[in-house]
């Protein structure tokens, strides 16, 4: 008899430290969302580092802008030549580092620590410290091509990237209370 009182007391210890310890569901979604986010963003940052176009490739398709749309054409010549292999290799370090602090983040909110909110926050804010030293040229460069001009399309970019972030920061934010 001893026995099954000393199960039943190991039963429900185990119960009250998996309830304790337990992940939300819904944090467990949204850690999973970031990973799979986070893993084509640092796939398409890599391609776009290594796979850049040459100048005559860039030349060839300006040209072939220019037959259609002279005034895109010079848009986009003034984008090309706004961004330097500096600004190319700063902007895609700070895009790893913020991949590299938000996936960090990600998985220690995923073993409940608080810890990893601050470094989920800080990574993604990086990107707006892009935006500050001038990464808006080829975002408008695309409002270029496509016929806005090129603050609209800045501001709907940032906008638009803005707005997921803060859902996301939000949605991590009120799961806070379950981390230690």
């Amino acid at each position: 008899m001893e026995t099954m009182d000393n199960l039943s007391s190991s039963n429900s210890d185990l119960k009250d430290f998996m309830e304790e310890s337990a992940r939300p569901q819904f944090l467990s979604v949204l850690c999973i969302l970031t990973w799979v986010m986070s893993a084509l963003m640092f796939i398409s940052t890599l391609w776009g580092a290594f796979n850049q176009p040459t100048p005559e490739e860039q030349f060839e398709q300006i040209e072939k802008i220019r037959e259609r749309s002279p005034e895109m054409a010079d848009r986009m010549e003034a984008a090309f030549e706004s961004q330097s292999d500096s600004y190319k290799i700063v902007n895609t370090i700070l895009t790893l580092i913020a991949l590299g602090l938000t996936s960090f983040g990600v998985m220690l909110m995923w073993q409940l620590k608080k810890n990893g909110f601050y470094f989920y926050l800080v990574g993604e804010l990086i990107p707006y410290l892009g935006f500050a030293m001038g990464g808006t040229k080829a975002i408008g460069a695309m409002g270029a091509m496509t016929g806005m001009s090129e603050s609209a399309m800045v501001g709907i970019a940032i906008g638009v990237m803005a707005l997921f972030d803060g859902v996301f920061i939000a949605m991590y934010a009120a799961n806070f209370k379950h981390m230690k």
